[in-house]
């Protein structure tokens, strides 16, 4: 199956706040095959794609609930913590 290996699962995160945009946070996997699904939160966060590295928007501080699909429906998670850093 898919495993999510950055960041990994209970991490704590700390991201630039956006400007003018949604906040993102840079993901990578491996393992699964392609094509990969990205859900954030439960909640579609890109198209089908065929990358293992990429960026996900997230809502803002707080848990965040990474997942990905593979094309044989086997799915990766973590649970990691966003804190926004401070200007």
């Amino acid at each position: 199956p898919p495993e999510i290996v950055w960041p990994q699962d209970g991490a704590r995160v700390e991201i630039a706040p956006p400007e003018g945009g949604g906040a993102q946070l840079a993901v990578k996997m491996t393992r699964g095959r392609a094509p990969f699904r990205w859900l954030v939160n439960g909640r579609p966060a890109r198209g089908r794609t065929l990358r293992r590295k990429i960026w996900l928007p997230v809502s803002g501080a707080g848990f965040q609930t990474l997942t990905v699909v593979d094309a044989a429906g086997r799915a990766g998670r973590v649970r990691v913590y966003v804190d926004m850093m401070k200007n």
